[in-house]
């Protein structure tokens, strides 16, 4: 089994890579997905959550308050490292699980799309790593839309980040994702080709 990361900066666009993949029937794990999934209600995470972090980060009917929770670590780099330390562990363990069905069920390729590939040093759990890129005033203006960020909240939101340059030394193939989703689907065409030797026949895309 082909085991691709697919990573990027935020807002370069791998979420909807990731969905164009799915669309061809190729086996994708997300990283984000997986982090929903630990921490629906009821689970462990969300009892260490609460008793870490307190219940003003739960809504009435238990739910987290993901939204309130994110703008806490955003701010405090402490409160982050807490919070990976409790998720993290589990994610891990769920990703394992889902790896271990794919390869026993013969699946040629799998994809995990794990956004920060680069900054928690994963680049050994994967074959190949392909990137989405984009330039970072096309970045700072799809977080100032789509997210409601300042331009002073998306700089530091990128500045998180392995910058760009780095992130291209390491990686197998990289697309580009300054234009539109037809320009970006072809991007993908071309390099999934590059790396598995194999067509992409898309269903709804």
């Amino acid at each position: 089994m082909l085991i691709i990361g697919l990573t990027g900066t935020i807002a370069s666009g791998k979420s909807t890579v990731a969905s164009m993949l799915k669309s061809a029937n190729i086996a994708i794990i997300d990283a984000d997905e997986l982090a929903r999934e630990v921490t629906k209600k009821p689970s462990k995470a969300l009892a260490s959550i609460r008793k870490t972090f307190g219940d003003q980060y739960f809504f009435n009917d238990g739910r987290l308050n993901r939204k309130l929770l994110g703008q806490l670590v955003f701010n405090d780099p402490s409160a982050l490292k807490k919070l990976e330390q409790i998720v993290h562990p589990l994610i891990d363990e769920l990703r394992k699980e889902k790896m271990k069905f794919f390869k026993k069920n013969d699946v040629p390729v799998l994809v995990l799309v794990i956004p920060l590939l680069f900054e928690k040093n994963l680049q050994k759990e994967v074959d190949k790593i392909l990137l989405v890129s984009a330039d970072a005033d096309v970045l700072i203006d799809r977080l100032m839309r789509r997210d409601g960020y300042s331009r002073a909240q998306a700089l530091k939101m990128l500045s998180l980040q392995l910058s760009e340059p780095e992130k291209k030394a390491t990686a197998t193939m990289v697309i580009k994702n300054n234009g539109s989703l037809g320009e970006l689907k072809n991007n993908l065409i071309k390099a999934w080709k590059c790396l598995t030797k194999m067509e992409l026949t898309f269903t709804n895309v």
